[in-house]
């Protein structure tokens, strides 16, 4: 029964959720390790051999990290400011952070070195100025106090309440880490597991699936060619002596490596020509398709910016690239979890500053501006209203909590007196032509998906410059 009764007589106070293993089993096996490192291993392989899915995860990768920037914590911060942008410099971050996003992307985990007890980034601090006004590093000479280690040869310890440190192994040389030496970002944690999941765990079959097909189209044109023409001998037998000299004249004029092309000539017996039919498609073709589509769905990735899409996908308002929404708030999403970690164990101990990424897709953001402006306009025609007839107005309070997007309802509690206001004639700045005049000969429906291309043509070659 393990420990139960260890566990259900513990003190209230003590109490801390266990994690989901079988750790007292385990815990002198090889196993756990064997598992840990063997699946990432796996995964990684597929990964690399699939070029449909390294297509998918190169691109996610420079969406995750296009631009960033940092800001203090404190007003008045330029100082920390640029110097953590040297220091992000001297270390190649950039770099450093894309191969990062990568393993995390296809193992569930990305793994980053800070140096022994996090010291060598304080001596890193020390010298930074003395070594960019020097020599510059030669871009292929690893930093060797802050790089990325491969998340397929690190193991997770712990014990079965908690993470206890990190082991690297390759081949026979295992190497140990402190919980403060490493920073791993993980993609998704699931079912009380300390190991990062990612979504590509479930299709390990799918890729494989893919290789083969690949695989059999190789086979296919390596050595499942067909003769361009069939030679059909009629009123001759195979055993003839006319037989054996047309084999031996067709072998002669076809012999490897002749690069000739014309007419042969054949004696003794009366010959049809039969032109072979060649099957040129890719075997196989909508299992390809399928499969791409579904590593697609499993990192929202919009099936327009595929290259290959399936009927039922070309045939989507998705394909067009009218809706990547879902896409975008996933990668919106990975920037924040990423940033969060960053922050909490690097930029804001070290350097005071915050991480922020650049948000590329801005539709969410224009869509809670309008709706602001519209609640802002609203309660600025009930206060006018209010002004004139009853001599009250709304609070600012209510106003700067509207702008914040916070919620309240207008109650009795947000009015107060107001001067007597004289009733006011409406402009005509504002006025809108008639809807009926404004693209003319186009429906609503046409004016929506219009603007819609239009935004999502600037996000891909930016605002027309006139040229």
């Amino acid at each position: 029964m393990f420990e139960i009764k260890e566990y259900l007589g513990t003190k209230e106070q003590d109490k801390v959720p266990l994690l989901n293993y079988m750790y007292n089993a385990i815990s002198k096996l090889d196993l756990a390790d064997f598992q840990q490192i063997n699946r990432k291993k796996r995964l990684m392989a597929l990964t690399l051999r699939t070029p449909e899915l390294m297509a998918i995860l190169l691109d996610m990768v420079n969406d995750i990290v296009d631009k960033f920037d940092f800001l203090p914590l404190t007003k008045g911060g330029r100082n920390r400011v640029m110097k953590a942008k040297k220091w992000a410099r001297s270390v190649r971050f950039r770099k450093i952070l894309r191969s990062m996003v990568f393993d995390m992307l296809v193992t569930g985990e990305g793994y980053l070195y800070l140096g022994a007890k996090q010291s060598s980034i304080a001596s890193q601090l020390e010298g930074l100025s003395d070594t960019l006004k020097g020599r510059i590093w030669d871009e292929d000479i690893l930093n060797p106090k802050f790089r990325h280690i491969a998340s397929s040869t690190m193991i997770v310890r712990h014990n079965d309440k908690n993470i206890t440190g990190y082991t690297q192994k390759v081949a026979e040389i295992e190497t140990d880490y402190e919980p403060g030496e490493i920073i791993r970002i993980t993609l998704n944690e699931i079912d009380g597991r300390v190991e990062g999941y990612s979504p590509l765990y479930s299709v390990p079959l799918q890729l494989e699936l893919l290789w083969l097909l690949w695989q059999n189209q190789y086979d296919l044109q390596l050595k499942g060619n067909m003769p361009d023409y069939l030679v059909v001998a009629k009123n001759m037998k195979s055993s003839s002596a006319s037989a054996k000299a047309l084999e031996n004249k067709l072998m002669a004029y076809n012999r490897p490596g002749n690069k000739t092309h014309g007419m042969t000539v054949l004696y003794d017996a009366e010959y049809d020509l039969e032109r072979m039919e060649r099957d040129t498609s890719l075997q196989f073709e909508d299992v390809g398709k399928a499969v791409s589509s579904l590593l697609a769905n499993l990192f929202q990735y919009p099936k327009g910016r595929q290259g290959i899409k399936t009927k039922e996908s070309a045939a989507t308002k998705d394909s067009s690239g009218d809706s990547e929404r879902s896409y975008w708030i996933t990668i919106s999403q990975i920037q924040d979890n990423i940033s969060e970690v960053l922050d909490m164990q690097l930029f804001e101990p070290f350097f005071g500053v915050q991480l922020v990424f650049d948000k590329n897709y801005l539709h969410d953001q224009v869509v809670e501006n309008t709706a602001m402006q519209l609640r802002l306009n609203n309660l600025k025609l009930v206060n006018d209203m209010m002004g004139i007839t009853y001599q009250t107005r709304i609070k600012e309070e209510f106003l700067l909590d509207t702008f914040n997007n916070k919620g309240y309802e207008l109650t009795d509690d947000y009015i107060e007196k107001a001067e007597p206001m004289m009733s006011q004639v409406p402009g005509t700045l504002n006025n809108q032509m008639p809807k009926n005049t404004l693209g003319e000969g186009m429906s609503v429906q046409d004016r929506s998906k219009k603007r819609d291309e239009e935004m999502s043509r600037e996000r891909n070659t930016g605002k027309p410059n006139g040229v």
